[in-house]
């Protein structure tokens, strides 16, 4: 997918397929904010959709065909957000290079030293995270993305199908950490290092951000599912909150109790992410920690995942650079990688 400067200032339709629903955002960037004209919401039909990978493809058109139509979306450029266990995401410290051909054969020659699979089989992105000095040699940090080229190609030609003009291809945890940087005007001039957990159906994001700058993001393989699925089979309660609030004050002690239960791998899972984190160097810290997704509609389990976070922990409140025509709902935080895809940077 190309990536053409001048379509920044065009309208455009940013898409993310999930487990469990389809997002999509019509708007544009002007400034520091998104102009948001439509924000659309439908159900993925079941078993479509495995770790990032279109299983359904028939399926998955026949859902977004109507939303191309019933809202004349045919022809504008497109954003498609993905995540995918499957997606790699290496940091490398390299000799500081700025010719570009060079360090493209550097940082591939490099990949294919540290990872087993057939390079030739991936689309790899990279972006410059940092430079600094190591005695007295000038070093960069360079972020690595290698994405199977199956998955790029499945999209690309899904977005044809549906005569949309693919414009990129962006992961969720730069779509998040593009999105934190839209929320906070001053995120570059922050001395914090914030982990930002998109909590998702069947895996999650966890990013750290340094000052402003991304520096590490892992994907778990744990997400709202299990507590969705424990709750209807346990208790027969739909991830609802009216039906939430209805079982606490029928059975509050034992929801509380096997909430506390599911919980416990996630926070587990995110807790081993910070300490590699801490591990890496001495000077890394984490002062804050911020959360979205589909969970932090739920205030009974947001509440109980943030008593089980050892860190100050924080959700996306002030949303005053995003403008919609209409009012943001509650769910507006399981839009926030969509959103953050509009961000070209």
């Amino acid at each position: 997918m190309k990536n053409d400067k001048r379509v920044k200032k065009k309208i455009l339709v940013t898409l993310d397929i999930g487990t469990s629903n389809i997002k999509v955002v019509v708007g544009k960037r002007q400034g520091g904010k998104i102009i948001v004209k439509e924000m659309i919401a439908v159900q993925t039909p079941e078993k479509c959709l495995s770790n990032g990978y279109i299983r359904d493809l028939n399926a998955i058109k026949e859902v977004l065909s109507k939303i191309v139509h019933d809202y004349k979306l045919k022809g504008k450029y497109t954003v498609v957000t993905i995540k995918s266990s499957g997606i790699i995401n290496r940091e490398l410290s390299l000799p500081y290079n700025d010719d570009l051909s060079a360090l493209d054969r550097i940082i591939h020659y490099e990949m294919k030293q540290f990872l087993t699979i057939k390079l030739d089989e991936y689309v790899t992105q990279y972006q410059i995270i940092d430079e600094y000095y190591d005695e007295k040699v000038k070093m960069m940090k360079v972020l690595v993305t290698a994405v199977n080229r199956e998955l790029v190609d499945t999209y690309y030609n899904l977005l044809k199908s549906l005569h949309l003009k693919p414009y990129a291809l962006d992961v969720h945890f730069n779509s998040i950490n593009k999105f934190f940087r839209l929320y906070n005007d001053n995120v570059v001039a922050m001395e914090n290092t914030v982990a930002v957990i998109d909590i998702g159906y069947n895996s999650s994001d966890i990013s750290i951000i340094s000052g402003g700058t991304f520096n590490m993001s892992r994907t778990i393989m744990l997400g709202s599912n299990s507590m969705e699925h424990m709750l209807k089979e346990e208790f027969n309660v739909d991830f609802e909150n009216g039906q939430i609030r209805r079982l606490i004050i029928k059975d509050g002690e034992q929801f509380s109790h096997r909430i506390n239960d599911v919980l416990t791998p996630l926070v587990d899972e995110i807790s081993n992410v910070i300490r590699y984190h801490l591990s890496r160097d001495s000077s890394n810290s984490v002062d804050n920690i911020y959360i979205t997704g589909g969970i932090i509609n739920q205030p009974e389990i947001k509440d109980l995942l943030i008593e089980r976070l050892d860190l100050p922990t924080f959700e996306f409140e002030s949303l005053e650079n995003i403008i919609t025509n209409t009012p943001i709902t509650t769910d507006v935080a399981s839009y926030f990688p969509v959103l953050g895809a509009m961000v070209r940077l």
